[in-house]
């Protein structure tokens, strides 16, 4: 089950007409530009740009990029501990001019984080399992090319409210917590709306996803991989 955005297939606005020939093509490629998911065994992951520049790591391993790199940790993998096992295998490439950082959970109630920088692949490991883990959108990692970092109010605010609760947060607290830190103003150059695009609750044990799309936080819908093909409005 995951989560797949329009600007990797090049579909958005000025092609959605479905009509088309070329719309049938870029849904068929649908699956392999993920974002973000979570498998049957509970393994869950998530991708955050960073505006840094691009990892393009030649040490004569196959190559891969993010979207097909989330694809093959969730058809491949049942913990944290095989993804990363995974990423190593192949040299990664940013398919776009920015940066990419990666979080991994799983239902055993492990957490890691993946950040490339200088074109080395760099894992930040919980430090005892009620550690809570958070990402937004700059480097954790010392060196981290930051000059253009956002997101580190959201950082501060997330860490807080999961501090405040001991890191045990119910699924619907956990929404309205990413609904209170979306992104929304105006590119700097290119003059059109950032805005934060969906929001992804995971419950790793039931398998089940929760999920607000286009700022609309009024309205939430639940899938589930025991229903497959099932959406469920929550409200």
């Amino acid at each position: 089950m995951t989560v797949t955005t329009g600007s990797f297939m090049a579909y958005g606005k000025k092609w959605q007409r479905p009509e088309k020939k070329k719309n049938h093509i870029r849904a068929m490629i649908a699956p392999y530009c993920c974002m973000d998911g979570i498998n049957e065994k509970g393994l869950a992951a998530a991708i955050l740009e960073i505006k840094a520049k691009s990892t393009k790591q030649k040490t004569g391993k196959k190559p891969i990029i993010t979207p097909i790199a989330i694809r093959a940790i969730l058809d491949k993998c049942k913990n944290v501990e095989e993804a990363l096992e995974l990423l190593k295998q192949y040299d990664m490439r940013d398919p776009l001019a920015v940066n990419y950082h990666y979080h991994f959970a799983d239902a055993d109630g492990n957490s890691a984080l993946i950040e490339y920088v200088d074109n080395k692949m760099h894992i930040i490991r919980q430090t005892h399992r009620d550690e809570n883990q958070v990402l937004t959108n700059f480097f954790l990692t010392e060196g981290g090319d930051n000059r253009r970092e956002m997101g580190r109010d959201r950082y501060q605010r997330i860490g807080e409210k999961l501090c405040e609760c001991n890191n045990h947060m119910p699924e619907e607290s956990a929404m309205e917590l990413l609904g209170n830190c979306t992104l929304n103003y105006r590119h700097k150059y290119l003059r059109h709306m950032v805005i934060t695009v969906w929001s992804s609750v995971y419950n790793l044990t039931k398998k089940t996803m929760k999920m607000c799309a286009g700022m609309d936080y009024d309205t939430m819908y639940e899938f589930s991989l025991d229903e497959p093909g099932t959406v469920k409005k929550i409200k």
